[in-house]
């Protein structure tokens, strides 16, 4: 498991073209996901059906590691209603997401987010 889940985070990290510096958070992605997809080995189940007994059924908070992402901010009257970012992932306490602001080099939370999945950054 450690190969693979190396496998996919190296992967999701050289098609967005963030460095190494995203490691926890392509890693903490990557075993979300996997811990939300069916696997053969369990019988097509995913990991949490089978520890806790109830399926998967909520996949909108599913969305592409490193996708352009428009955050809700509220300033101003003048100042632009969204900024942009970069998708990190999901926080597991709250509903909410996970983003990079490149302009500010911080992570900032939140949870009213319009994604681009069709632009990744590089």
């Amino acid at each position: 498991m450690n190969q693979t889940l190396l496998k996919k985070v190296l992967c999701m990290l050289s098609n967005t073209g963030l460095g190494r510096e995203f490691l926890a958070e392509a890693i903490t992605y990557a075993f979300h996901l996997i811990n939300r997809l069916p696997s053969a080995v369990i019988g097509g189940k995913t990991p949490l059906e089978k520890w806790y007994g109830k399926p998967v059924e909520d996949y909108s908070f599913w969305h592409v590691f490193g996708s352009i992402a428009y955050y809700h901010v509220k300033e101003s009257k003048l100042d632009p209603r969204a900024k942009k970012a970069i998708f990190m992932g999901i926080i597991s306490e709250v509903k909410g997401y996970c983003l990079w602001h490149p302009e500010k080099e911080k992570i900032i939370f939140n949870r009213d987010v319009t994604f681009d999945e069709s632009a990744i950054t590089d």
